[in-house]
């Protein structure tokens, strides 16, 4: 037996059926929308993961460069500028092969004391920018990025860091901090 409903009943349900389906398919829409964002926006978040990841990784290669050079600077055979003083660069450097290209110390008219390995800008003496803002902060400076050539085998950028003595500011320890260690 077939049921049959009058023109005005069918209409209803036709309605009642179309309101019903609108609310289903702008959620539908709504989720897809959703899901193409998310979708979209996770190359973005793993740029900024590996941005922030790469910020770190250098903070933290230059946080232990000032801690090594502060280290270096308060040792007496390098506070001295003396004969153990090349010796004593010579030792950090084996100690940290992979971390420095070289290390060297001025005095505060900017003359070599001691030295061991290549580093960047030593003939700008107190010219160069990490001469100057290792002395002007009285603290750690950093000069410019050096990518290989002049005897260093990989990108450097130079750090230094003051030393100071009985009358004050005594000069630079700086080294050639290898940034791909």
């Amino acid at each position: 037996m077939r049921l049959r409903w009058p023109g005005q009943v069918r209409a209803r349900v036709a309605l009642l059926l179309l309101l019903a389906a609108v609310p289903m398919l702008l959620l539908a829409a709504v989720i897809a929308w959703q899901a193409f964002r998310m979708v979209a926006a996770q190359p973005l978040d793993r740029a900024r993961v590996v941005r922030a990841a790469a910020a770190a990784r250098y903070q933290a290669i230059l946080d232990d460069a000032a801690g090594v050079l502060g280290g270096l600077a308060g040792s007496p055979a390098v506070a001295s500028g003396g004969p153990g003083c090349a010796a004593a660069l010579r030792d950090a450097l084996a100690l940290y092969p992979a971390r420095f290209a070289g290390f060297i110390v001025l005095h505060a008219d900017g003359r070599v004391a001691c030295s061991a390995g290549p580093v960047v800008g030593v003939g700008e003496g107190t010219a160069a920018s990490w001469f100057r803002g290792a002395k002007e902060r009285n603290g750690f400076a950093l000069g410019e990025l050096v990518d290989g050539g002049r005897g260093l085998d990989r990108a450097v950028v130079t750090a230094a860091g003051p030393r100071f003595g009985p009358e004050g500011f005594a000069g630079v320890v700086a080294g050639g901090v290898r940034l791909d260690w």
